[in-house]
């Protein structure tokens, strides 16, 4: 399937004059566009009964830019020691 706008290109090569919205308005009235993706399934069991802790990352405030990236190299190094 091609989009609107290559199939535009396409139809001028072959020696027709087309706007490319003319050529996108046709498309969707026959059906010929891509499908859109479905939308995103979630995965995770949020209602399980297992206590949930809250994020503490999210309430901390930082001086610098980069401050919060190195606390979280910080928390992977010393994890995995």
């Amino acid at each position: 399937m091609l989009s609107g706008v290559s199939t535009t290109v396409q139809l001028k090569r072959e020696g027709y004059t087309f706007n490319h919205k003319r050529v996108l308005r046709l498309m969707h009235e026959k059906e010929l566009l891509v499908k859109p993706r479905k939308g995103y399934v979630r995965t995770t069991d949020s209602a399980h009964g297992i206590r949930v802790y809250p994020c503490l990352y999210s309430r901390r405030t930082f001086r610098r830019v980069d401050e919060g990236n190195a606390t979280k190299r910080e928390l992977l190094h010393t994890s995995r020691s």
